[in-house]
C-alpha cells in the first residue's frame, strides 16, 4: 500500500491565503511566528512534524470551509 503524500508547506499556505488568511493568522493558529510562516513560504525552512500535523489539519479546516460556504463567507467563518 502506497503511503499518500503530503501536500507541501506551500500549497497549504496558498490555500489558507484564498481564504484570506494571512501569515499572522495562520502563524497565530500553528503556535509558531509569522517569520517563521515566511520561511515556509520562501523554502528556506521546513515544518516540524507537529507544525506538519497542525498543517494538515489546517488544511482540512479550509478545505471544510470552502465545501460548506461561499468563499467569502468561508473568509468570515475564519475570522
Amino acid at each position: 500500500m502506497k503511503l499518500l503524500e503530503r501536500p507541501s508547506p506551500k500549497i497549504i499556505l496558498k490555500r489558507c491565503a484564498e481564504l484570506g488568511l494571512g501569515q499572522d493568522a495562520v502563524a497565530d493558529a500553528l503556535g509558531v511566528n509569522a517569520r517563521t510562516v515566511d520561511r515556509w513560504e520562501e523554502g528556506k525552512a521546513e515544518p516540524n512534524e507537529g507544525a506538519l500535523r497542525a498543517l494538515d489539519k489546517l488544511e482540512e479546516a479550509c478545505k471544510l470551509a470552502l465545501g460548506l460556504f461561499k468563499k467569502d463567507e468561508a473568509r468570515e467563518w475564519f475570522r
